[in-house]
């Protein structure tokens, strides 16, 4: 039973032009009673919607997927109990889904940010509810330097100079552990150098790989880069 959450495409539960994630979620923040058989619901309906495509439309299918979610986190104003739970019925479905069918995204984003709030605090609980990896230079740089003993009100700028490099590091065992693991990830730089995804790229050629490279700020009209696995146009 889908209950009315069955929608005419796959791409719908994430399509950003109209701010599906955000209205689904104030759906279910709405719902009088318990929210299980609305997300079995959700779960259901992308499952039917996945195993009605054949693999080359799947492949291609998760391009808008990773790309809306993207999109979606960043023009949220908030993050809340049925965020998560959309977001884990609807992309956490999908994102098993392509594994089972033998693909793997890796979503790279090159995008300045002067306020990394989103970033930092955001993104981690974000995409781990939609099941990727989340992975950032700056956000790690953050986290090595607090184990490090230094204070919360340390100034962000002196922080990612000291531990810029040693940051970029795990990040890049991030990513590989990733690939060897076959596991979704979103890696963001939000200051890129020449090797920011030498990692990811490098795994482009690998079984199942969808490689998608976001160098644009996320405006109605932008583009990305997209690399899908061999056999698929």
């Amino acid at each position: 039973m889908t209950d009315g959450w069955m929608h005419a495409r796959l791409t719908d539960y994430w399509d950003e032009q109209v701010r599906a994630v955000d209205a689904a979620a104030r759906r279910l923040q709405a719902l009088s009673g318990p929210r299980r058989s609305a997300l079995e619901a959700i779960t259901a309906a992308v499952t039917e919607h996945v195993r009605a495509l054949p693999d080359e439309m799947l492949a291609r299918a998760a391009v808008p997927f990773a790309d809306d979610l993207y999109q979606a986190a960043c023009s949220t104003d908030r993050w809340d109990d049925a965020l998560a739970d959309y977001l884990g019925a609807s992309a956490g479905t999908m994102s098993r889904l392509l594994d089972a069918r033998g693909f793997r995204i890796q979503y790279l984003v090159d995008n300045a940010w002067e306020d990394l709030t989103k970033p930092i605090q955001l993104f981690p609980s974000w995409y781990e509810a939609a099941g990727f990896v989340y992975t950032c230079p700056q956000a790690v740089a953050l986290d090595l330097a607090q184990a490090d003993g230094f204070s919360q009100d340390a100034d962000l700028g002196e922080v990612l100079l000291t531990y810029s490099r040693e940051a970029r590091d795990v990040v890049g065992m991030v990513v590989d552990q990733c690939e060897a693991e076959r596991r979704h990830v979103v890696q963001l730089d939000a200051d890129r150098v020449d090797d920011s995804f030498t990692s990811a790229f490098e795994a482009r050629a690998k079984r199942g790989a969808i490689t998608i490279l976001r160098n644009e700020a996320p405006e109605p009209g932008t583009t990305v880069a997209t690399w899908l696995p061999e056999g698929i146009t």
